[in-house]
């Protein structure tokens, strides 16, 4: 019998190559730096490879051997299915309507969009005492309004020649960094990294050329440690002077490794404990939770006892002390499970199938944006891209909100200033022989 050790070692070895494997793939053509693989891999490498090893070297007695060759098992067939997934040959079928937009409008709109987005943002955050209980949630999250508002703008700004174009873009760039500043005061790493996304993704998209292997990788790499570093001071950033001094006797190996030491803030602990007890209890949710999301937009105020995001029709293993009477060891609310065992806990085994869905409708969405640079389909790419923070790291429920958003106010936007239309003839653009060259240099 092969030994369990062996085989949790080639499956922590398979996933660091396969990571690999995506990221050299992605800097030897660029263009794949900005699809649904690459950024999978960038975020998932943090939770399925970094707080991975960080748990195995420093919290073994947190995981049995069974358990957790389970879920590593887990996380590498899930990432296969991303990486083989590829994109339809029919998604590549002509509108059978072209649009032109009115750029300047477009831009005047989506900065009346961000205003008030900003203006939601920062009334809430300015509250001395929150009302959580009576407080709607929909004025907690009027921030989500800012990133589809500053893609559009900047868009629109890169769209616009001259002085006024770059007179805009500074503009624009003004207002992202507004947008965030409320977030730097209140340490919330989460809004850091759609912003980025957006910043980084859209002027390849509005350009149509290949993004910058430097700017892109220095972006997200910047942005990835800036959300260590707000996760490490973010329990005295707002104390006291005293406390504030602390920051500046911080190193980069206390931002990169204080959350990944403890128990309760290491995601990848949370996923092997979801994975096992769902597994071991055979008590998965059916996607009944993915349900419950169509009623996530009535007010509480309406319907007091509307089910939470993450309920199922099921019971849960995450209900009462079921974590525990399996693991033998409870979770707390200092991390979240992560987006793989988010789905586990619906689907299981078919995990992998539902990410190979999800990454094949990425590419068909990404082969589009680059065969036709039609603003529709890039900006909504943008915006999806940009939720991939909340579906990787927490899941499905925590991302939908956020991506139906990103995808309704690009849409109604840019059809509000589409100034004429005219028929075009339908059929691929590309002959068949030639569809794997779309998305190379």
């Amino acid at each position: 019998m092969i030994d369990s050790n062996f085989l949790i070692f080639l499956a922590n070895i398979s996933i660091l190559l396969l990571f690999a494997g995506v990221v050299i793939s992605s800097l030897l053509t660029p263009r794949k730096m900005l699809s649904f693989k690459f950024t999978s891999v960038c975020l998932g490498s943090y939770f399925y490879i970094f707080l991975n090893f960080n748990a195995q070297s420093q919290m073994g007695g947190y995981l049995a051997s069974t358990d957790l060759l389970l879920s590593l098992a887990i996380i590498l067939f899930t990432y296969i299915a991303i990486v083989i997934a590829q994109p339809s040959v029919k998604c590549l079928k002509v509108e059978g309507t072209a649009f032109e937009y009115d750029w300047n409008m477009l831009w005047y709109i989506s900065i009346a969009v961000a205003i008030i987005g900003f203006a939601g943002t920062y009334s809430f955050t300015s509250q001395s005492e929150r009302d959580w209980k009576n407080t709607s949630a929909y004025w907690y999250m009027t921030f989500h309004a800012t990133y589809p508002s500053i893609a559009l703008m900047l868009w629109a700004s890169l769209k616009t020649p001259g002085s006024e174009g770059r007179i805009k873009l500074i503009l624009t760039g003004v207002l992202a960094f507004a947008c965030l500043v409320p977030f730097i005061i209140t340490v919330r790493r989460g809004p850091m990294f759609p912003m980025a996304i957006v910043l980084l993704f859209t002027p390849s998209l509005a350009l149509r050329k290949s993004p910058s292997r430097f700017i892109l990788l220095s972006g997200l790499a910047a942005t990835g440690f800036l959300m260590l570093l707000f996760v490490t001071i973010r329990d005295y950033s707002v104390s006291s002077d005293q406390q504030w001094s602390k920051i500046f006797s911080l190193n980069v190996a206390d931002t990169l490794l204080d959350k990944a030491k403890n128990v309760n803030d290491n995601e990848f602990i949370y996923h092997c404990y979801l994975v096992t007890s769902s597994y071991r209890s055979g008590l998965y949710q059916y996607g009944t939770s993915y349900l419950n999301l169509a009623v996530c937009w009535i007010p509480r105020q309406i319907w007091p006892d509307k089910p939470d995001m993450t309920v199922g029709w099921f019971e849960s293993p995450m209900q009462g002390n079921r974590v525990f009477e399996v693991i033998g060891n409870s979770l707390s609310g200092g991390a979240a499970a992560g987006g793989i065992a988010n789905v586990f806990l619906q689907f299981g085994l078919l995990t992998p199938v539902f990410f190979w869905w999800i990454a094949r409708s990425f590419e068909n969405l990404y082969v589009k944006c680059i065969a036709f640079g039609d603003p529709r389909h890039c900006l909504v790419y943008v915006g999806l891209s940009a939720g991939l923070h909340w579906f990787i790291a927490q899941g499905v429920e925590a991302a939908f909100v956020p991506c139906v958003v990103y995808i309704v106010i690009p849409l109604v936007l840019l059809r509000v200033v589409a100034r004429r239309s005219e028929t075009v003839s339908t059929g691929p653009p590309y002959r068949h022989v030639d569809f794997t060259r779309v998305g190379t240099r």
